[in-house]
């Protein structure tokens, strides 16, 4: 089952547990996005 990684739930913010590697960097793209303030 799908685990969302993202404030906002969306298709791209939900991944399986099994792609560890891909929710780091997802979560690491949404650090870059809270700390320039753009929501992009």
């Amino acid at each position: 089952m799908p685990t969302c990684v993202c404030p906002i739930c969306h298709p791209e913010g939900c991944v399986s547990p099994e792609d560890t590697e891909r929710v780091e960097a997802y979560l690491s793209r949404w650090r870059t996005v809270l700390e320039t303030g753009s929501g992009g």
